[in-house]
């Protein structure tokens, strides 16, 4: 029994770690993602190069409707990954420290990790074309991998809390 509750302190303690783990990364990501956008994109001539290829020609109205479009979007799809991150870490930090939550969050977890998974893929491949900055990329597959690895460290931990706590729970009840 006595066990048991150490390595329900363990992986609790984990959780918790975990978690502000997450919170930290979806805060870093999102930097990370306005900084790539500030300092190396030119959407505006990423806009104008799409058109071209596609023969269409581009008024100034509509380039700068387009770059409204393009920063409203990328703003509701950051705010989007922030809050499941915010969701993920917080819950796996409250599950940490004893109080009881919803599955949901290790699902988001699992989630976030395809995500993750996909996005070394595309890195990867991309460290092969000669057109890409190989030390970015090299560093953004490190940190990636970094967070997946605490993903699933989160969600193996989440599993057996949940697991102790229901043997412990029984054994309480039997003796």
């Amino acid at each position: 029994m006595e066990e048991k509750h150490r390595l329900l302190r363990k992986y609790s303690n984990t959780l918790v770690i975990c978690g502000m783990g997450e919170v930290v990364y979806g805060v870093w990501s999102v930097i990370r993602t306005i900084l790539a956008v500030i300092l190396s994109m030119n959407i505006t001539d990423l806009l104008i190069a799409e058109a071209e290829a596609n023969g269409e020609v581009i008024t100034e109205s509509d380039l700068e409707l387009l770059k409204v479009l393009f920063y409203i979007s990328l703003g509701i799809l950051l705010a989007g990954e922030l809050l499941l991150r915010m969701y993920v870490g917080i819950s796996s930090r409250a599950e940490g420290l004893g109080r009881k939550k919803n599955v949901t969050y290790i699902i988001a977890a699992g989630i976030i990790v395809i995500n993750h998974l996909s996005t070394l893929w595309t890195l990867s491949v991309g460290l092969h074309n000669a057109n890409e900055d190989l030390l970015d990329n090299a560093v953004m597959i490190v940190i990636d991998l970094t967070s997946v690895l605490i993903l699933i460290d989160l969600i193996i931990c989440a599993v057996k809390v949940r697991k102790l706590r229901r043997e412990i729970q029984a054994e309480t009840a039997e003796g």
